[in-house]
């Protein structure tokens, strides 16, 4: 996990951060280059939901509902660059 998170440091998706209660943990964060990813994570995510059963099936209605807004929405957390 830690060789995933380092390459998504680097392809610039996510940034790392101390966390301020405890500087031993790190936060990730979505960068506006990671936010950017949301479509195509949905549609990943609903085409495996077609193909297999999911147990996030709230998730998976709520993409399914609205996408546009749930893109919003999850841009909406914030990147910090």
């Amino acid at each position: 996990m830690a060789d995933r998170l380092r390459k998504l440091i680097a392809y610039g998706i996510i940034t790392g951060e101390p966390d301020p209660s405890d500087g031993r943990r790190q936060i990730y964060l979505l960068t506006a280059k990671g936010i950017d990813l949301a479509p195509v994570l949905t549609e990943m995510v609903l085409w495996a939901a077609g193909h297999k059963k999911t147990e996030n099936q709230a998730l998976v209605r709520l993409m399914r509902e609205d996408r546009r807004n749930f893109w919003l929405e999850f841009g909406n957390a914030g990147p910090r660059e």
